[in-house]
């Protein structure tokens, strides 16, 4: 059975962009992904083939491409068909839009878009960056200066300076912190670890048995127009 869509506001609102939209527009992003290699795996490069399509509705592309990669993961999570993205379109569209858009040719093109082939394997490498229990999402190091009294707290003998290494992180769309104490040895440590981190990522990305494939780094695929 065809079942509405579990859409955020934010997706509510892209799907209205899309509603709104000349079917005209839909037909010319069709023709763009169809002409992006298949090896693609960067929604970037869905994008940059779309708004060179559409030059003068880059706000229309960023959000058909960012909804069909979306779509493309909800279909494969879900194990739906082509048809049954169509009508889960049109249903969540009637339940969210209060319109009437059953055989509405957009939802038509959409799922078309989402099963597209470089849609797929963008959609599929964005999942696997990004499926962690924890992902990071910023750092910052406090230093703690703390006085060391005598022993009737009448006079400061001395001083300790302890650097506290707080990461934030996201966890089952929850955000969370985890605090770390650091002496000067464990921040060389780990700058060094951090250097060597980026240096494994610089060889990875020549290896040879990659040399065919198109490679992005976690991190640095953006997923719109502007960027």
């Amino acid at each position: 059975m065809t079942r509405v869509l579990n859409f955020s506001d934010q997706q509510i609102a892209q799907l209205r962009v899309l509603h709104s939209a000349p079917p005209k527009l839909f037909s010319d992003v069709l023709i763009a992904i169809n002409s992006v290699d298949r090896r693609t795996v960067r929604v970037s490069a869905l994008l940059d083939a779309v708004t060179a399509q559409l030059p003068e509705s880059t706000s229309f592309a960023n959000t058909v491409v960012q909804m069909s990669v979306m779509l493309s993961t909800v279909a494969r999570r879900a194990g739906m068909s082509k048809r049954d993205l169509q009508s889960a379109l049109a249903i969540t569209a009637a339940k969210h839009l209060s319109v009437d858009s059953d055989g509405d040719k957009r939802w038509q093109i959409m799922a078309e878009l989402a099963f597209a082939e470089v849609v797929y394997l963008s959609g599929k490498a964005l999942d696997l960056t990004f499926d962690f229990e924890r992902l990071f999402t910023t750092a910052k190091v406090i230093t703690d200066v703390r006085p060391v009294y005598n022993e009737e707290a009448t006079e400061v003998m001395g001083a300790v300076i302890v650097q506290n290494l707080q990461l934030e992180f996201l966890r089952s769309d929850r955000f969370e912190t985890f605090s770390l104490a650091l002496d000067s040895k464990d921040i060389r440590s780990l700058i060094e670890a951090l250097k060597k981190a980026l240096q494994k990522q610089e060889v990875a990305t020549r290896l040879p048995q990659l040399k065919e494939a198109q490679i992005f780094v976690a991190g640095e695929e953006r997923n719109d127009a502007d960027g």
